[in-house]
C-alpha cells in the first residue's frame, strides 16, 4: 500500500441509516463517495458496506471480482488479525483515490459484526479520509456502528406512515450524539397530497424544524444503476460540467463539506444556509462539447 495514504489523522466517518430497506441508501451512498472522489481528488475515500441486503458495488461498476475475498477479511477482523497488507489486498479500486468493501451477501458473517466492522474501521480510518459507510436497516447490526460516525443521513421515503411515526424511530437513536440529518429520499413533487409543505408541518409537531433534506428521483441515476454503470454516468456529468449533474443533490453535499471542514455541533439547516458559500464546491468547467449520441 502507498505510505503516502498513511495519515496521523484518523478519516471522517459519514454514515447513512433508514430502517427501511428499498428506501435508494446504497444508491446515494454510491452517488456520495463516487462525487467526492471527483471533487476531492488529492483525498483518498472509501465506501463500506454492512447492509447484506445490497450490493454498493454493483451499481457503481460491473463487477468482475471475486467475492469470497471479504469473507476472509472478516474472519481477520473478527480475530483482530488484520493489518494494513491485509486490508489493502480487499479494497477494491474504482478510480485513482476511491475504493470500495463490498459485502458478499453471506449473512453468516453477521456474527460478531459490530466487532469485525470496528476492527475493519479502525484501520480503514488511518488509511481513508473519508469513509462513506452503507449500513443495515437492522439496528442490531448498525447502532454501535452509527456511534463511531461524525455524522449520518437518516434516510426516509414520501410516505405517510413513515414521515408521521419518525419521531419514534429516532428515539431509538437518541443516543447517538452524531450530528444528523434526515433525507427525503425518492421524492415526488406532483404527489401533492404530501408535498414539502405539509411535511414541514408534520415534522414541526414532532420537533423537527429545517433538519432535512428532500432528494427528488432521477430516471437517470436509476438507469445507470441498472446497467451497473453509476460510476461512468457521474465522471461524465462532472467531466463535462453537465447542467444536469446532481442538481437535486447540490445542497446535500454542500452542507456535508460545510459540517466536515467547519466541524460545528450546530447541526441545523439555518447555520448551513449562513455559511454555504464560504465552503462551496463545484466542478472544475471544461471547454469541451459533450458528445451527442
Amino acid at each position: 500500500m502507498n505510505n503516502n495514504y498513511i495519515k496521523k489523522v484518523d478519516g471522517k466517518i459519514i454514515a447513512l441509516y433508514s430502517p427501511i430497506e428499498q428506501v435508494g441508501k446504497s444508491v446515494l451512498t454510491s452517488i456520495l463517495g463516487a462525487y467526492y472522489s471527483f471533487v476531492l481528488k488529492n483525498k483518498k475515500i472509501l465506501i463500506l458496506t454492512n447492509d447484506f441486503s445490497c450490493d454498493c458495488f454493483s451499481y457503481l461498476i460491473k463487477n468482475e471480482y471475486e467475492r469470497n475475498l471479504l469473507s476472509e477479511l472478516y474472519t481477520l477482523s473478527k480475530t483482530s488479525n488484520l493489518d494494513l497488507n491485509k486490508f489493502s489486498l480487499y479494497t477494491k479500486s474504482i478510480s485513482a483515490n476511491l475504493d470500495i468493501l463490498y459485502n458478499a451477501s453471506d449473512k453468516n458473517l453477521k456474527e460478531n459484526l459490530n466487532t469485525q466492522i470496528k476492527n475493519i474501521l479502525n484501520i480503514a480510518k488511518g488509511v481513508y479520509d473519508y469513509i462513506f459507510l452503507d449500513l443495515d436497516s437492522n439496528l442490531q447490526y448498525s447502532k454501535e456502528i452509527l456511534k463511531l460516525s461524525d455524522f449520518y443521513f437518516y434516510l426516509i421515503n414520501q410516505n405517510y406512515k413513515q414521515i408521521n411515526s419518525i419521531d419514534k424511530k429516532l428515539d431509538y437513536l437518541k443516543d447517538i450524539y452524531a450530528k444528523r440529518t434526515i433525507i427525503i429520499n425518492k421524492f415526488d413533487k406532483e404527489y401533492t397530497h404530501l408535498n414539502e409543505s405539509i411535511i414541514k408541518k408534520i415534522f414541526k409537531t414532532k420537533g423537527i424544524y429545517n433538519d432535512f433534506f428532500i432528494i427528488p428521483s432521477s430516471k437517470f441515476i436509476d438507469k445507470a444503476c441498472m446497467q451497473n454503470s453509476l460510476f461512468e454516468y457521474l465522471n461524465d456529468e462532472f467531466k463535462y460540467d453537465s447542467n444536469d449533474f446532481l442538481p437535486y443533490i447540490d445542497e446535500m453535499k454542500d452542507y456535508m463539506y460545510f459540517l466536515i471542514l467547519n466541524g460545528s455541533k450546530d447541526n441545523t439547516y439555518k447555520s448551513f444556509l449562513d455559511f454555504k458559500n464560504i465552503f462551496k464546491i463545484s466542478p472544475n468547467k471544461k471547454t469541451n462539447n459533450k458528445k451527442t449520441s
